[in-house]
């Protein structure tokens, strides 16, 4: 069950980065490619699903951080702790 219930934070984590990602450009999302970042999300991201290993489980997790560090621009601070205190949940050593 645990597995699952990591597994549903991660897609959780996905939709919504995807869908509120970054709308407006700040000078920190300036300073990153956030095309590239959202690239290398959404490929890390299908890797994992396609292969569930350990090792893409940390690539997608550490994809998901740059991102969210650096270009999701529209999430008020509640909801980018909300989103990292979820991908801290993940145990990608289920894997």
């Amino acid at each position: 069950m645990k597995k699952c219930s990591s597994f549903f934070s991660v897609v959780l984590i996905v939709l919504v980065l995807l869908s509120f990602g970054s709308c407006k450009k700040t000078k920190d999302a300036l300073t990153y490619n956030c095309d590239e970042l959202a690239t290398n999300f959404s490929t890390t991201y299908q890797a994992f699903l396609m292969n569930p290993t350990q090792e893409n489980c940390e690539a997608f997790v550490e994809a998901a951080e740059d991102y969210l560090d650096h270009c999701a621009t529209t999430l008020t601070p509640a909801q980018r702790q909300e989103y990292q205190d979820a991908l801290d949940a993940v145990d990608c050593s289920d894997y």
